[in-house]
């Protein structure tokens, strides 16, 4: 699954709305991927605005997935986990 840590993303739902994907940034200390296989672990970070910030301590919806063709997923981020997420951002 070569790239798959080029395809993970959170999105915030804004008012019902789809969210727009902002995808990690990954391994930047080091490429952990060849064309051939991917690392057991990786490092990723997600660049935030404010606004979406903003949005998660609102209590909207968070999503997070991945969009890799071997592997894609979808899942919500909710209650306890998007409390403490909230909490991290403040």
């Amino acid at each position: 699954m070569a790239g798959i840590e080029h395809r993970v993303w959170v999105a915030i739902h804004k008012n019902g709305d789809e969210g727009e994907k902002n995808y990690a940034i990954a391994n930047e200390d080091m490429d952990r991927s060849t064309d051939e296989k991917a690392a057991a672990v990786h490092f990723m970070r997600f660049e935030l605005s404010p606004e979406n910030i903003s949005t998660i301590e609102a209590g909207r919806r968070i999503s997070m997935g991945i969009d890799h063709p071997a592997l894609p997923y979808v899942v919500d981020v909710e209650g306890p986990t998007a409390d403490s997420l909230a909490a991290d951002l403040t």
